[in-house]
């Protein structure tokens, strides 16, 4: 039993790997709390259903659309390389939302929220 796990976890002795487990490990949390802050805002701010969907769609959809174009690039350019564009745009749209929501509260600007979501939906078709 013990071989078993060993093996199962051997991918950890390799330090490139575990930097690229921890970073993906940060990134998908961010992602885990951006949705849903960004789903309650439009909630908050508009009451609608329909926005709600919409605000869903719009950052699925490049998701959707895009991720064979990101294949495509997966295939001609190293991945390393790729995650090193991808992961610091993911970052900078929630950032830069929540700086202007700090900056300025009264910005409730619902296209705001479907900029980032488009723009994250977009990035992520490629950081898949």
């Amino acid at each position: 039993m013990r071989s078993e796990r060993g093996r199962m976890f051997a991918s950890f002795a390799v330090r490139n790997y575990r930097l690229f487990f921890i970073g993906q490990l940060i990134s998908t949390m961010g992602t885990w709390i951006q949705q849903p802050v960004m789903q309650w805002l439009v909630w908050e701010w508009t009451d609608s259903e329909f926005m709600l969907g919409a605000l869903t769609a719009v950052g699925s959809l490049p998701i959707l659309l895009l991720s064979p174009l990101g294949g495509l690039v997966a295939e001609r350019f190293e991945k390393r390389s790729i995650l090193m564009v991808t992961q610091p745009l993911l970052f900078i749209a929630p950032v830069t939302l929540a700086v202007l929501m700090l900056v300025n509260p009264q910005a409730r600007e619902v296209w705001l929220l479907f900029s980032v979501a488009l723009f994250s939906g977009t990035i992520m078709a490629f950081d898949v």
